[in-house]
């Protein structure tokens, strides 16, 4: 059989059987214009959201003025050219020559853009599992969602399972993943893993997309607890196989493993073409930076930088449990992180924010 990641399609190819991909009606909801309809649908709270045609420059600015604050908005394009995640065609509009700009480079790739206030606070995901008898309502993760202002982009740096929001916003998001979930099996008979992206925010969880499938948010969780095999899970019910479990017993078990066995993971990308072999280097932390490890016993942490796939440069961050406490952000030690890239490795990740927390 062919084993393929979840943008894949579904069926069969060369005469084999594929399993990791999916059936088109689910992939349809990747299109980020059409969640806005779904969380009404779900009785969840919502921030406005505009959708206007990619091209219309006037019809962009007024929505921008309508729904955006004094921060401004962030517009976010369909999927014409296919799914596309990790910040791709998202833009965050501040001025009408970000409007202006941001017209031409939406107008080239897509037919209609999706009109929000920008959020301020934590970027976070909640995740659920659909089985036969009902939804696995799992846990948030923090989503390393750096702010490249001079860009008006969003980078996303990595995901970790560390962080937890307070409790009674932990219960609203996971009663929002079994809503959700409700809604994708009753119109499509939905299986598997799926997730929902959004932002902490001083007035509470605002969910800004809906991700149909077995995403890095899960892929993140399964890291963290190798004794619930969650992608062979994912495999086996989306291919119409009895998985032998119920919704209840792998959300009690996924929380239970996840909750006492965290994870966490950073990497960046950067233009400047690196040559030579992959280097790794294992990092401490001294006076609020980190430096390389002189002493193996003060190692927090490993570094490792290489070629990108296409060009430029690749690195990870991956920290010691020692550096990490439930409830920490790992945004925050990753800007820090790519700080200690630029200096050691002579790069350039530009200037990145962390979100703050301001609930």
């Amino acid at each position: 059989m062919w084993w393929l990641p979840p943008f894949a399609g579904h069926g069969s190819l060369l005469g084999r059987d594929v399993v990791g991909g999916r059936p088109e009606e689910w992939v349809r909801f990747e299109d980020k214009l059409l969640c806005d309809e779904i969380w009404d649908a779900a009785d969840i709270r919502r921030s406005p959201a505009r959708i206007v045609p990619a091209s219309s420059y006037d019809e962009l600015v007024e929505a921008t003025k309508a729904v955006g604050g004094d921060d401004g908005a962030v517009w976010s394009g369909d999927a014409r050219e296919g799914v596309n995640g990790g910040g791709d065609f998202v833009r965050w509009v501040r001025s009408d020559a970000d409007a202006e700009s941001m017209t031409a480079y939406f107008a080239a790739h897509c037919d209609r853009v999706r009109v929000m206030p920008f959020l301020d606070g934590v970027p976070c995901s909640i995740h659920g599992f659909a089985l036969a008898d009902g939804i696995a309502a799992l846990r948030p993760v923090e989503l390393v969602m750096l702010r490249e202002t001079s860009k008006n982009r969003f980078f996303l740096g990595g995901m970790s399972t560390w962080w937890d929001p307070r409790d009674t916003d932990r219960e609203e998001m996971r009663d929002l993943v079994r809503r959700v979930g409700a809604i994708l099996v009753d119109r499509v008979g939905y299986r598997g893993g799926f997730g929902i992206d959004g932002v902490m925010t001083r007035d509470g969880f605002r969910p800004t997309e809906l991700n149909p499938r077995f995403t890095g948010g899960l892929a993140t969780l399964a890291k963290g607890m190798p004794g619930v095999p969650l992608e062979l899970l994912q495999l086996n019910v989306v291919a119409g196989r009895d998985p032998g479990i119920d919704a209840a017993t792998l959300e009690w078990l996924v929380l239970e493993a996840a909750d006492r066995s965290r994870f966490a993971n950073a990497m960046g990308l950067c233009d400047r073409v690196w040559e030579g072999a992959t280097d790794e280097v294992d990092v401490s932390w001294q006076e609020g930076r980190f430096v390389v490890a002189s002493d193996p016993l003060a190692r927090v942490g490993s570094m490792v930088a290489g070629p990108a796939v296409t060009t430029g440069t690749f690195v990870r961050f991956t920290p010691m449990d020692d550096l990490m406490r439930p409830g920490m952000r790992l945004a925050p030690l990753h800007l820090k992180a790519l700080q200690f890239a630029n200096q050691h490795w002579d790069r350039d990740f530009g200037e990145l924010e962390a979100a703050p927390d301001v609930r």
